[in-house]
């Protein structure tokens, strides 16, 4: 077997310059220039991965996000009860899983002092919920009468906190607070 020599060219691969940097395919003029382009590039994505962060952090801080955390929190944790309160058991649809069970305000969601207080919160199936009669959206009397005799301590809580006005809501330190509630 014969060898074949390869033949380096002593041209710049970008410029044309009829000498080059050591091994490599380049000039030093160019291969400085090229060094520099990535350090641009490198230094746009660094700004650009900052910026990101940046934005995820204002997001993350938003008024509004923070009551969607505070509401799926709500919503989800704290002393869940798979079965409804006004059934006590799985009533004829047997086969409802625990996403069926719903979270009802008692004094409702625009009253931002019990909006997030578990006292507030009632686990209710399909049918008691909304979709039935007697239920707490079609009949609220009913719902309150359920109240008084069942939940005694809580109706009166929310009907004493309720008229509260609240300003100035910290939600950072709200969902601080629902979290130690949660794992206590």
């Amino acid at each position: 077997m014969r060898r074949t020599e390869i033949k380096v060219l002593p041209y710049c691969k970008r410029c044309g310059i009829n000498w080059r940097f050591g091994l490599s395919k380049y000039c030093r003029k160019c291969k400085t220039e090229i060094e520099k382009e990535r350090l641009k590039k490198h230094k746009v994505k660094e700004r650009e991965k900052i910026r990101k962060e940046k934005k995820r952090e204002r997001k993350h801080a938003s008024p509004s996000y923070l009551k969607k955390q505070l509401d799926h929190l709500w919503a989800t944790e704290g002393k869940f009860k798979a079965r409804c309160e006004v059934c006590e058991t799985l009533p004829l649809h047997e086969r409802i899983n625990y996403k069926q069970i719903h979270p009802h305000h008692y004094v409702g969601r625009k009253n931002l002092r019990l909006r997030w207080d578990f006292k507030n919160r009632v686990w209710l199936c399909p049918i008691h919920h909304d979709f039935g009669f007697p239920s707490a959206h079609q009949d609220p009397a009913w719902f309150e009468e359920w109240m008084q005799k069942y939940r005694k301590e809580d109706w009166e809580y929310c009907n004493r906190v309720k008229n509260e006005i609240q300003t100035n809501i910290d939600y950072k330190a709200l969902l601080n607070q629902l979290s130690e509630e949660k794992t206590s």
